[in-house]
C-alpha cells in the first residue's frame, strides 16, 4: 500500500486529472436521473404505484449497499497486466449503458407480457424496474468502486490526492 509523503507533491498532469474527474460523470448522471426522474417516470408516467416503484428502488439501493463492499474486495484482491481497478472499469460500460437505457425503457406491451406469465401487470412492471434498477446499480459499482480507489492510487502525496478527487 502507498504511504503518504510530505515533502512537495509531484503533481500529476493536468490532463490525467481531468480524464480522472471525467469518470465522475457517469456516476452523476446515473444518480441524477434516479433521484429527479426514476420514481417520477414510473409512477406519473408509466402508472405504477408509488409504494411498488418506491419497495423496487428501496431493495436495489439495499442490493447496492450489499455489493459495493464486496466489489472493493474483489479488486482490492486482483492482479492483471491492466491493473486492479481497470479490468472491472471496462467491464461496466457496455452493461451499465444497455441496464440504464433498459431502466427507462419497459415494454409497450407490459401488461400483455404479465398476463402470458400469469401475473398483472403492475407485478410485471415492478419486476422490471427492480430487475434492471438492481443491474444498473450494479454495473455502476463496477465502475465507481474501483475508480474512486483508483483515485488514490495516482499519487502518494496527501494533497495531490485531495485535488485529483476534488477536480
Amino acid at each position: 500500500p502507498a504511504q503518504a509523503t510530505s515533502g512537495p507533491p509531484q503533481r500529476l498532469p493536468r490532463r490525467t486529472v481531468w480524464i480522472y474527474g471525467l469518470g465522475q460523470a457517469s456516476e452523476g448522471i446515473k444518480n441524477y436521473a434516479f433521484t429527479a426522474f426514476l420514481l417520477f417516470y414510473y409512477t406519473s408516467v408509466v402508472g405504477l404505484s408509488g409504494s411498488l416503484a418506491g419497495g423496487a428502488l428501496m431493495i436495489a439501493l439495499v442490493f447496492d449497499a450489499v455489493t459495493d463492499p464486496l466489489v472493493a474486495v474483489l479488486s482490492d484482491r486482483t492482479r492483471t497486466r491492466w491493473g486492479r481497478r481497470h479490468p472491472y472499469m471496462y467491464a461496466s460500460a457496455a452493461p451499465l449503458g444497455a441496464c440504464f437505457y433498459l431502466t427507462f425503457a419497459p415494454p409497450p406491451h407490459i401488461g400483455e407480457l404479465g398476463a402470458a406469465l400469469g401475473i398483472g401487470r403492475d407485478a410485471a412492471l415492478f419486476g422490471w424496474l427492480l430487475c434492471f434498477a438492481i443491474l444498473t446499480r450494479g454495473a455502476m459499482t463496477l465502475f465507481h468502486v474501483p475508480h474512486m480507489a483508483l483515485g488514490a492510487e495516482l499519487t502518494d502525496h496527501f494533497d495531490e490526492r485531495t485535488r485529483v478527487v476534488t477536480a
